[in-house]
């Protein structure tokens, strides 16, 4: 429903184009011409931190705009890309929540009652670009996926960055300057990393 109703928010142009999309959006080849509208796809690039859709339907539309790109429209191969774009991101997402898990336990196991600041994706709260290339990138570079002219080696593994202590906060600091707060972070780490590949 969610996907839905971005596709005619993003495309309808009166409240009689809603009814309309549905019945359109039933239809195989109509389907496919409406999610490659380029306002469809410049609303994903543009608002990815933002949205509101399944991974499903966002790796799909965008599979399928680089494929098309490329000169290739064979929807069973932007079906099957786009699938394994989801499962990679699921895969980052749980290892970032096992590492965050690990370090808030250990953390606060020691004594140090470090806040739970959360996970994030990548596409959201990634700092300030550097570049307009960065910009529209979007995402953290060290994380992939792959964009032509700016990341073209991504990580073909699942990857977290990480960020337990802020140096900027006298506390965090002294536990990341300890033997002691450092060896918490490094068996945090390790038995996250270890649930993670044994999981």
């Amino acid at each position: 429903a969610a996907d839905f109703d971005f596709i005619v928010r993003t495309l309808a142009r009166s409240q009689t184009d809603h009814v309309s999309f549905a019945d359109l959006l039933s239809d195989v080849e109509t389907r496919d011409s409406i999610l490659d509208h380029p306002r469809l796809v410049d609303a994903i690039l543009n608002n990815c931190g933002h949205l509101r859709i399944s991974s499903q339907f966002y790796f799909y539309v965008l599979a399928r705009h680089v494929l098309q790109q490329g000169g290739i429209g064979d929807r069973k191969l932007c079906d099957y890309v786009g699938s394994l774009l989801e499962t990679f991101s699921r895969a980052n997402q749980r290892l970032a929540t096992q590492l965050q898990n690990s370090l808030i336990s250990q953390l606060h196991a020691a004594g140090w009652p470090v806040p739970d600041r959360g996970t994030l994706r990548d596409t959201r709260n990634h700092g300030t670009a550097l570049t307009a290339a960065g910009a529209r990138y979007g995402h953290e570079a060290l994380l992939g996926p792959y964009a032509t002219g700016w990341v073209s080696h991504p990580s073909h593994m699942p990857g977290a960055i990480i960020e337990p202590l802020f140096l900027t906060r006298p506390t965090e600091a002294d536990i990341a300057y300890s033997a002691a707060g450092q060896a918490v972070l490094a068996r945090a780490i390790t038995a996250a990393v270890e649930q993670f590949l044994t999981a």
